[in-house]
């Protein structure tokens, strides 16, 4: 064997070891692939139900009000209602908030406040009348 034939074949030698090479590594990337689609699904396949919990809004005090009712926190997102409910007496306030926000009923409202049935549910009413034309005035004037 001469010198040009040992060149020769130590070329084809690394020749035939690199394609070895990169065919083993293109069957080990194909088998990492395979095995990823067998515990992958795609964001396009997955149900509406399972993105919205994927899901994360974040809200800011700045597009919201906060009112303390007793040791609770009432947090009203629309900005015009959150204006009118300010423009009721607190305690009115308190009930409106407590019954509509936080679903208490009026027996426990009034239980909580020391106030009659009758009376809880009166001031619920009337204070609803008032928010009403609250939001009324405050829709004209845009």
């Amino acid at each position: 064997m001469n010198v040009q034939e040992f060149i020769r074949y130590q070329e084809q030698s690394f020749d035939s070891f690199c394609k070895t090479l990169i065919r083993n590594e293109g069957k080990d990337a194909r088998k990492v692939i395979a095995n990823r689609e067998k515990h992958e699904i795609a964001f396009v396949h997955l149900p509406d139900i399972v993105i919205s919990r994927l899901c994360q809004e974040d809200n800011y005090a700045i597009n919201q009000s906060t009112f303390m009712v007793g040791d609770k926190t009432v947090i009203v997102e629309d900005m015009v209602l959150a204006q009118a409910l300010s423009t009721l007496p607190a305690n009115r306030r308190d009930i409106i908030l407590l019954f509509y926000f936080l679903d208490w009923t009026d027996k426990q409202i009034s239980k909580a406040m020391d106030l009659s049935l009758d009376a809880t549910y009166y001031r619920r009413q009337s204070s609803l009348k008032k928010l009403r034309s609250v939001l009324e005035e405050l829709n004209n004037g845009e």
